[in-house]
């Protein structure tokens, strides 16, 4: 449909303006076109010790960062992420110390937290504050569009 328009307009128009004008609304209407995003799943382990709590965010080369929460047992998750290189960062605040009342918060994805779990307030543990800087964390990966598994392997 969309050929048949371009061929359509440049018969109209007889130019090379016209066929321009078709062949930029062709790029810009077709389905599927724009960039690649991908998701990107694993767990987060300190010298091999599962990570109970925290964010992980990617910040993909359009600059915008992506969040997800640490599991209790160390996975996490994070969506809708530009294909291509990314930096991650990981931060772990001492749950012990987190207010839990008030409103519930929301996430990157909108949805609800409790706040954490007895689970995580006991495995707590600090991590080197380097990796919740994305200028010093020096977690680099690669995004595939679609699903993507990674794990991050912290050291002291």
């Amino acid at each position: 449909m969309v050929a048949r328009a371009i061929l359509v307009t440049a018969r109209t128009h007889g130019s090379l303006f016209g066929l321009s004008a078709s062949l930029l609304a062709l790029v810009f209407l077709s389905p599927g076109c724009g960039p690649a995003r991908g998701d990107v799943s694993g767990r987060v382990r300190l010298e091999g010790k599962a990570v109970t709590s925290g964010t992980v965010m990617l910040i993909g080369r359009d600059g915008v960062p992506h969040y997800g929460e640490i599991a209790e047992d160390g996975n996490f998750a994070v969506t809708d992420v530009l294909a291509g290189p990314a930096t991650a960062t990981v931060s772990s605040p001492d749950p012990n110390h987190q207010a839990t009342k008030g409103p519930r918060k929301k996430d990157a994805n909108d949805k609800e937290r409790s706040g954490p779990t007895e689970a995580q307030k006991r495995s707590w543990f600090a991590l080197p504050a380097r990796y919740a800087d994305p200028q010093r964390s020096g977690i680099e990966i690669t995004v595939a569009p679609g699903a993507n598994h990674h794990d991050i392997e912290l050291k002291k």
